[in-house]
């Protein structure tokens, strides 16, 4: 609180700070409003399946490289080895 010159405080502050934490965190029209999107607002009311994919940037460069690798790709790079990669391999152990 801050004395004014007459002796009197500003509670301004105070009020406002006590208002702002009492109102509700995600005011919505309804009871059952999904609200709107944060990120671009649009109504969850008429798109419910609505959402934004969030990529971390620092993965955004391996997402691409995801993209562009085939299934057969993706498998070898897990480790994993895949049915095609055990036959040659036993193919290889005959000859």
């Amino acid at each position: 609180m801050i004395p004014l010159e007459d002796g009197m405080f500003d509670l301004e502050p105070v009020l406002r700070d006590a208002v702002v934490l009492a109102l509700p965190m995600q005011p919505v029209c309804r009871e059952d409003c999904a609200g709107l999107c944060s990120e671009c607002g649009t109504n969850l009311n008429e798109n419910p399946d609505h959402h934004h994919d969030a990529v971390d940037i620092r993965w955004a460069a391996l997402q691409g490289l995801a993209g562009s690798l085939g299934t057969d790709e993706k498998d070898n790079m897990s480790g994993k080895a895949s049915d095609g990669d055990v036959r040659s391999a036993a193919e290889k152990q005959e000859k």
